[in-house]
């Protein structure tokens, strides 16, 4: 009887290891890059609804030049809601977003800004 001295895997072995840890680490890069594309989505949800309010805003300024002859005017997103320039939808919270209204003194132009 030979009594063999096994050192290492064999060729079979090999090939079911190395499709084990293929199948692993490919789960573990899609969960990895889904991650990352969920974060860049909820970026580009956050850019979408800054963009909506900022519109909204404008646009409620725009109108209602009377309310903002101060050079610096304060108004909060619960305005928007309530005189129907915005709807909040999904209860984000944009009824308590803060938005500055400046207006130099002798010009015809307002700027909106979010405030943070």
């Amino acid at each position: 009887v030979m009594m063999m001295n096994k050192k290492g895997y064999a060729v079979k072995e090999m090939i079911i290891l190395c499709a084990i840890l293929g199948v692993a680490f490919s789960a573990v890069i899609m969960r990895v890059s889904f991650a990352y594309q969920d974060a860049l989505n909820e970026d580009e949800v956050v850019a979408m609804q800054n963009k909506n309010l900022q519109v909204a805003a404008e646009a409620y300024v725009e109108l209602n030049k009377d309310l903002f002859q101060e050079p610096e005017t304060y108004f909060f997103g619960r305005e928007l809601i309530e005189k129907n320039f915005l709807v909040d939808i999904e209860e984000l919270g944009y009824d308590t977003v803060k938005f500055k209204v400046t207006h130099p003194e002798g010009t015809d132009t307002y700027t909106v800004e979010i405030v943070e």
